[in-house]
């Protein structure tokens, strides 16, 4: 399809003044010479083989010339060229150079962008870690926290802190004024782990529930399941102050029927087995009785309300 005079008029403003001085009927050559290679070009680049009116043509050209202007297309030519081995200067196609100079403009800006995020990322973890310092200045550590986080950690201090440990969402339960997380690492099993909150929204108390099983996996699957987590606890919180024997009849519902308990001045731990709902499970409540005494629950002994 020819393009239109006017159209073919509103290229010259494209072209080099020396072009223009030329006679009409070089001007004409050249022109039509011009036009059968922005057609071949349109084409191999947009793999448009339909009919196409003359207008879409020259609003591609200006269109590429837009593009064009955001750099040196000279110089991105020579480094065009560079790139693809010395390719021939009758080879080069200008909207292959302009998206080629554009994708490596945009991911320069991708690698700008991601150096700016890791770098507020560090100055993030950096105050994060010093608030966790000053938290823990004001709130001391002991073998009965949860990983590195102090008893009398705020919810929302204690979210922050969390997130850096884990991937893992967190739900919050506001009749119990808990936040639960799902799969929970535990050794080499997940839990559901809930973190409890007092009057004045400090942890006070965390609680770990394994699993749900049927009745014939007490013994079986509960006890080793009971044992490895003690065993977890242990290399904290050392050697348990008891050790309980459970029969069936000693497993109640929405308690902890105590295996191992660790009671210090201070803390108070045990783990053992519960029932909900006619499944069993491990369970184990650990508690910080100054933040406990401050909500008047009873705790002891894994009593739940």
């Amino acid at each position: 399809m020819r393009l239109t005079r006017n159209i073919l008029c509103a290229i010259l403003f494209l072209l080099p003044t020396a072009i223009l001085a030329t006679n009409d009927s070089i001007r004409e050559t050249y022109l039509s010479s011009l036009e059968e290679r922005y057609w071949q070009e349109y084409r191999e680049c947009t793999g448009d083989s339909g009919p196409v009116p003359s207008s879409v043509l020259y609003l591609w050209i200006k269109e590429l010339d837009r593009r064009a202007q955001a750099f040196d297309y000279n110089a991105v030519v020579k480094e065009y060229r560079k790139a693809h081995d010395d390719i021939d200067l009758s080879n080069i196609k200008r909207c292959r150079v302009i998206a080629w100079k554009e994708e490596q403009l945009v991911e320069a800006q991708r690698k700008q962008d991601t150096l700016r995020l890791d770098s507020t990322k560090r100055a993030e973890a950096v105050a994060e870690s010093l608030h966790l310092v000053e938290v823990r200045s004001e709130h001391p550590a002991s073998s009965f926290d949860f990983r590195d986080i102090p008893f009398g950690t705020t919810k929302s201090d204690f979210l922050m802190f969390f997130k850096r440990l884990f991937s893992l969402s967190m739900l919050q339960d506001t009749m119990r004024d808990s936040l639960i997380a799902y799969a929970v690492p535990w050794g080499n099993r997940t839990c559901v782990t809930s973190f409890c909150f007092g009057r004045y929204d400090k942890l006070y108390k965390y609680v770990v529930e394994g699993p749900r099983y049927p009745l014939d996996s007490i013994d079986v699957v509960l006890r080793s399941a009971a044992a490895s987590l003690g065993a977890l606890f242990q290399q904290k919180m050392g050697k348990p102050g008891g050790i309980g024997r459970v029969g069936l009849f000693d497993i109640k519902e929405n308690r902890i029927a105590p295996l191992m308990i660790w009671n210090t001045g201070t803390h108070y731990a045990c783990i053992g087995l519960s029932s909900s709902d006619f499944k069993y499970f491990v369970k184990a409540s650990i508690v910080n009785k100054e933040m406990a005494a401050s909500v008047k629950k009873q705790w002891e002994e894994g009593i739940e309300e």
